[in-house]
């Protein structure tokens, strides 16, 4: 509203003429230049009139009524973006137009892991403007996926030892977040493998902490016989009785494994009757595996009148 005083006319009568403005003062003007147009009357039909204008700008900003909180999104299946979408936010004006809104960056735009500054501006026709902001949140929820994952491994132990080395190339995986990816097993390549089954567990682990695991196993089996050693070598008696007790010093048993299992036939300290024997040991391993060893007793009897001889053939 606009209020202004005069103007003052004058007339030749000596009466004061009749002052009109329009529009009057105390008129609701708009936006932009309006002119004014005066006039005076006096009592007689004559008349005359003066102009001015005015001017009213418009320095108030937009008002935003509405900004958007937050947006979090996931990245979008196998890509490090999201393609996140929103309602612009709404902006009113003190001049009855509507504003123009803009954001940056504008919806529909493929955003990076992590946090983006959104701006969104609003702009009236009169170079006045508004901003608000939020923040684009992607989240990496996408496990790694594995390209290559080792085969099952299957050998043998190292020569007398119960283990073997084993080496593999690591497993290959990939990230759509695009990072290099840690990756890990357990237990890891050239670590020396018991006999028997062991499960091996890689995991890929992004930056995120997504994961991914892949498992093969390795199978390291004992194909090495046991060792007998000091082995009593073939014994004869001579006694002057059918049945004699025949003692020695047992042999030793050794395996890679460093388990083995040792029975035989005759335990030392036994009976043993007229002729010969063959006393035999067994070494066995928890994998089957084995070896074994004999030597024979020969028991001769003699008496006053006559000696029995038995004669047994070589081993």
């Amino acid at each position: 509203m606009i209020v202004w005083q005069g103007p003052i006319a004058t007339d030749n009568s000596g009466l004061s003429p009749i002052v009109m403005c329009d529009p009057a003062s105390g008129t609701d003007f708009v936006i932009g230049i309006t002119n004014v147009t005066c006039t005076a009357m006096d009592g007689f039909g004559n008349v005359n009139s003066c102009s001015f204008y005015v001017c009213v700008k418009d320095n108030e900003d937009p008002e935003l009524e509405s900004c958007l909180t937050d947006q979090i999104a996931n990245t979008d299946f196998g890509q490090p973006t999201a393609m996140v979408i929103w309602e612009y936010p709404v902006a009113t004006d003190n001049s009855g137009s509507s504003p123009t809104v803009f954001c940056d960056p504008a919806s529909g735009t493929n955003f990076p892991i992590g946090h983006t500054l959104v701006t969104c501006n609003a702009f009236d026709g009169y170079g006045n403007n508004n901003s608000c902001s939020f923040n684009v949140v992607v989240h990496d929820n996408e496990d790694p996926v594995w390209v290559s994952c080792p085969a099952n491994q299957t050998t043998n132990t190292d020569s007398g030892k119960p283990t073997t080395f084993i080496i593999w190339q690591i497993p290959i995986a990939t990230d759509n977040s695009g990072v290099s990816l840690t990756v890990m097993c357990d237990p890891a390549s050239g670590t020396d493998f018991v006999i028997g089954i062991t499960n091996v567990t890689c995991t890929a682990v992004d930056e995120f902490r997504n994961v991914n695991n892949c498992s093969f196993y390795v199978d390291v089996k004992d194909v090495e016989n046991p060792i007998l050693s000091g082995m009593p070598d073939n014994l004869t008696k001579l006694s002057g009785h059918p049945n004699e007790p025949i003692a020695w010093i047992e042999p030793n048993a050794t395996d890679n494994s460093g388990i083995v299992s040792l029975t035989s036939s005759h335990g030392t300290g036994d009976m043993f009757s007229l002729g010969v024997t063959l006393v035999t040991y067994t070494a066995v391993d928890p994998s089957g595996n084995m070896d074994t060893g004999t030597f024979a007793i020969e028991i001769i009897v003699l008496n006053m009148f006559k000696k029995y001889t038995v004669t047994f053939s070589s081993l």
